[in-house]
Order: structure tokens, then C-alpha cells, then sequence
């Protein structure tokens, strides 16, 4: 009949609007992942704030698994009685529809997956290679902030970090231009309050030069 025509029209439409939304929300994602690589290549100036990063990667994860879950035996389901008829017109008996819904709904799932994946280990992967560079006590080059999730803020925090440990690298450097390493280190440890428990009072032979230049003070 044309209504029963139309159910299954409808019904399909939805499935595989469904899964296509869900391939085209990832394609958007990938995109904005290179636009902000990109960005980041220009320059800190253009890193995002942590406020402007909402932080929505679980809710994401549990939609995927959701559609993953729910969607394939729904469709085994629904072939399997409310358009049994149709299959059966098809020529498709109840064992070669269950193949055929689980292969589609395997092959599908299976790229769902593989998107998922990608938005995990993608921003992972950066941010080892910035962790590595940072042991090697390189700290100019930051992870680039490729979501706007969870990981984007964690990669976000962690080149502030790095940041940090760039300035006091800096300041140990130049400080150390006028005093010997040793001073420069153990007055910068004194002030973070990362000197090691030390006798407050200590007994030194030292060494005092007082200078002067002819006809330069009163």
C-alpha cells in the first residue's frame, strides 16, 4: 500500500540520515582540527582561551557508542517485523536479512570507529611529541589545540606549562651571565621554594673585592 511504502521510505531515509549526520559531524571535526593546526603554526597570539574550549568529549563518545549500540539490532529488528513484508518481496529470507543488516551495520560502525578513534589519538599523539620535546629541554615549539574537548584544554594547560618552564630557563640563563650557575640556580630554587633543607646559618671562606673607578665617585 502507499502508507506501507511510505513507513519503509521514511524509516530508511532515517537510518541512513542518521549515519551520514554522524559521518559529517566527524568530517567537520577533521576540518576544524586542520583549521586550528593552522592557527597554531601562526603563533601563541592565536591560541585559544580555556573558557572557549567547552569541553564536550564525553557526551560525544557516549553518542557514537549509543548509535553503535542501539542503532544496528534496532534496524535487525525492525526488518525482521514491521517490514518483514518487504523483505520477503525481496526475495530475502529472515537468515539473509540478519547477514545483510549485520554487515551493513559492521561496515558502518566499523568507520564510526575509525573517526572516533582519530579524535583520541590525533591530539594524544601531539601532545607526546610536546612532553618528549620538553624532556629534551626544548620549549619553544607547543602542542598545536586541536579540539575544543577535554584534550584541548589538557594540551591547552600543557603548554602554558611549558611556557613556564621556558621563562625560568630563560631567567636561570641570562641570571647566570652575572653570577656563577650554581648562585643563579640556588637563588631561583629559594625563591620557588625549591631549595632542599639547609642549615640556615653556614660557615664559608669567601673572598670580597671592593672596586673602584678613578675619578668616577665623589
Amino acid at each position: 500500500s502507499p502508507s506501507y511504502k511510505a513507513r519503509a521510505l521514511a524509516w530508511y531515509a532515517l537510518v541512513y540520515a542518521t549515519y551520514f549526520a554522524l559521518y559529517a559531524a566527524f568530517a567537520a571535526n577533521d576540518c576544524a582540527r586542520l583549521a586550528r593546526r593552522a592557527l597554531s603554526a601562526l603563533g601563541p597570539q592565536t591560541a585559544p582561551r580555556a573558557r572557549d574550549l567547552p569541553g564536550h568529549l564525553v557526551p560525544r563518545l557516549w553518542l557514537v557508542l549509543a548509535m553503535l549500540a542501539i542503532l544496528p539490532p534496532l534496524i535487525i529488528v525492525m526488518d525482521l517485523t514491521a517490514f518483514a513484508p518487504l523483505r520477503r518481496v525481496q526475495g530475502l529470507s529472515t537468515e539473509d536479512v540478519i547477514v545483510l543488516d549485520l554487515l551493513a551495520t559492521l561496515a558502518a560502525g566499523t568507520l564510526a570507529a575509525v573517526f572516533a578513534a582519530r579524535q583520541i589519538s590525533e591530539p594524544l599523539d601531539q601532545l607526546r611529541g610536546a612532553v618528549e620535546r620538553v624532556a629534551r629541554g626544548t620549549y619553544g615549539e607547543p602542542a598545536p589545540v586541536l579540539g575544543d574537548d577535554e584534550l584541548g584544554r589538557l594540551t591547552l594547560h600543557f603548554n602554558r606549562m611549558s611556557e613556564g618552564l621556558r621563562e625560568r630557563e630563560v631567567i636561570r640563563r641570562e641570571f647566570g651571565r652575572y653570577v656563577s650557575p650554581e648562585i643563579a640556580s640556588r637563588i631561583l630554587d629559594d625563591a620557588l621554594g625549591d631549595a632542599s633543607a639547609a642549615p640556615t646559618r653556614q660557615l664559608r671562606d669567601t673572598t670580597i673585592l671592593f672596586s673602584d673607578l678613578k675619578g668616577y665617585t665623589a
